[in-house]
């Protein structure tokens, strides 16, 4: 007993069991690596098998791109061609056979996140999310799967699921605040408990910068007086809910007086920034009264050009970044409202 309570103080015996810990250690993580391999070996495979049933390629193009030495970098670039001409099934199908080829994780996570981003745009959102959240378990740190996530959760009208992207994007540094006030706000409009006035309270409290609009588009589907409303957003980015109206609000505001003086809706003209207001309030003096606006939408940050108003762009995703383009037009009989 003596002896090994010696062995024990002896500072070479505790070194040998230093070693010896970091060596069991070494080991189960190695063990474990090859385990945690063929287990995301196993679950690719599996998710491949799952998919490939909708393989659109002939037979023949399907082995050739199988069988010949292209790598699954190429054939991402094919993949994304389709992409671009907008064939998505053959696109999905060349994405599916790339995955089968490569062990490379970052390259299974790329491939597997635009397989997702494909399965988005060609509709299929379930499979999308079931595509992006099999990327997210190879890598968690994936800010565009997960961004994708929170539009395809707004679209299903899954709002927590939103939300639980949105917090595991904050966790990674992303800028998010705006984004979680518009799914607060999508929430708060969608809840059948809420009244009409909570709604627009809660909503406004929210303060960014779309909540005016949000709030005020309530008003309009709700049929609610619009003279008992006082958080009107700018004119320029509601222009196109206010000039289809046939009686005039917020006159305090020189830019809505002056668009409502060229509807003759008021008799007392006002200021106003935007050159197309200007233009009909410059006809309407030379009595030409066959003019009017309609209105189409640009993505400030892609340049997509949309004819409906958008909160969060459907092609890039990106939110807030609508600009309202107004266009000077002959007037016809045609009334139409852009919600």
């Amino acid at each position: 007993m003596e002896n090994f309570l010696i062995s024990y103080r002896d500072p070479i015996f505790g070194l040998i069991v230093l070693i010896s810990i970091i060596l069991l250690v070494a080991v189960l993580s190695f063990f474990w690596g090859v385990f945690s391999k063929k287990d995301e070996n196993h679950n690719i495979e599996k998710f491949i098998k799952k998919f490939d049933s909708a393989n659109t390629l002939s037979n023949k193009y399907d082995e050739l791109l199988r069988h010949l030495e292209i790598g699954a970098d190429v054939l991402a670039i094919l993949a994304s061609t389709f992409v671009k001409s907008g064939d998505f099934e053959k696109a999905i199908s060349v994405y599916i056979i790339a995955l089968s080829k490569t062990n490379d994780k970052k390259e299974r996570v790329f491939l597997l996140t635009s397989l997702g981003k494909v399965y988005f745009k060609a509709g299929f959102l379930e499979r999308a999310e079931n595509v992006l959240l099999q990327s997210l378990k190879l890598s968690p740190r994936n800010p565009e799967a997960l961004k994708i996530l929170s539009v395809i959760y707004e679209r299903l009208k899954f709002y927590d699921k939103a939300l639980e992207s949105i917090d595991a994007l904050t966790e990674q540094g992303e800028e998010t605040y705006a984004l979680n006030c518009y799914i607060q706000a999508l929430i708060i409009k969608n809840d059948r408990n809420l009244s009409f006035n909570e709604k627009i309270s809660r909503i406004l409290a929210l303060n960014f910068d779309s909540a005016k609009r949000m709030a005020l588009e309530l008003y309009l589907q709700n049929k609610e007086p619009l003279e008992n409303f006082k958080n009107f957003p700018e004119l320029k980015n509601c222009i196109d809910l206010i000039y289809p109206l046939n009686f005039a609000v917020n006159t305090d505001d020189n830019e809505f007086k002056e668009l409502f003086y060229t509807k003759n809706l008021t008799s007392q003209n006002g200021e106003s920034q935007i050159f197309e207001i200007n233009a009909l309030s410059a006809l309407k003096k030379t009595n030409f009264s066959d003019a009017t606006l309609k209105f189409s939408y640009i993505c400030q940050n892609c340049k997509s050009s949309l004819p409906t108003f958008f909160y969060r762009c459907p092609m890039c995703y990106s939110l807030q970044s609508v600009q309202i383009i107004p266009q000077i037009t002959k007037k016809t009989d045609e009334i139409s409202q852009t919600f």
